[in-house]
């Protein structure tokens, strides 16, 4: 009679490891997979301020242009079409960056605003800086 039950015991028994042993992988692979989603997500993030930082380097080479051509030439309120031609000669400006820079108020005793806007194409990132000064 005790014979009978371990028999009946031991057949009810078989196959549980490979329950087990399924189950065991896919919460394995369900980990692996969040973990790969997270990593994933941290390297676009880091891509994009990469090319975010690129439309900031190109928007400040604009701005540093605009100032440099402003104190070469106080009394010319006009800049010239150049100028974000010439910004990677006074400083970097990054491959296939462009910038785009407007001066408000060039004259004796006024305040002056350099506005510059950098582009980053890839991604399509926008960085825009300005600088106040008055002109003496």
């Amino acid at each position: 009679m005790i014979m009978d039950i371990n028999k009946k015991f031991k057949k009810s028994e078989r196959g549980i490891v490979l329950y087990l042993t399924i189950l065991i992988l896919a919460s394995m692979m369900a980990i692996s997979i969040s973990i790969a989603t997270l990593f994933i997500g941290e390297f676009k993030i880091s891509g994009d301020i990469q090319k975010s930082m690129n439309a900031v380097y190109a928007s400040d080479s604009g701005l540093e242009a605009a100032l440099f051509y402003a104190r070469q030439n106080p009394a010319s309120v006009d800049l010239p079409d150049t100028l974000c031609s010439l910004a990677p000669l006074l400083l970097v400006l990054p491959p296939n960056a462009s910038c785009v820079v407007n001066i408000t108020g060039i004259g004796s005793g006024v305040d002056v605003v350099v506005k510059s806007t950098g582009t980053f194409p890839v991604g399509g990132f926008n960085r825009k800086i300005q600088a106040k000064y008055q002109d003496l």
